[in-house]
């Protein structure tokens, strides 16, 4: 986390955190966010922050550990799958896909971690 100073619009001075960290989507792809300081109280960490960005996001957005089990779901895949996440956080990807597809989704997943 770095302390800097951003300015709005208006030329007023706006002190933020900035956190920025290489994603996993690609190399060279990075994901960043700024807190104005003063609210970073409000989310705990890290992650929390992370999240109340993705869940933000009007794409829907799962993430899943290495045997496919859902560990994220955001709001925009509530909407577009028909879940609460409640109901599929803890649960195997494959429950969102069509059977055909489902039915080879272990040897993906194992050809992507080898």
């Amino acid at each position: 986390k770095v302390r800097l100073d951003g300015a709005s619009k208006t030329g007023e001075l706006i002190p933020l955190y900035s956190l920025v960290r290489e994603t996993t989507i690609g190399e060279g792809c990075y994901f960043g966010y700024l807190l104005p300081v003063g609210k970073e109280s409000s989310l705990q960490s890290e992650k929390q922050v992370t999240q109340a960005i993705l869940h933000q996001s009007t794409d829907s957005i799962i993430t899943t550990d290495t045997k496919g089990i859902i560990q994220f779901f955001n709001l925009a895949a509530q909407t577009e799958f028909g879940y609460d996440s409640s109901v599929v956080v803890g649960k195997n990807v494959k429950m969102l896909m069509l059977p055909e597809t489902a039915a080879k989704h272990d040897g993906y997943l194992a050809k992507y971690l080898k």
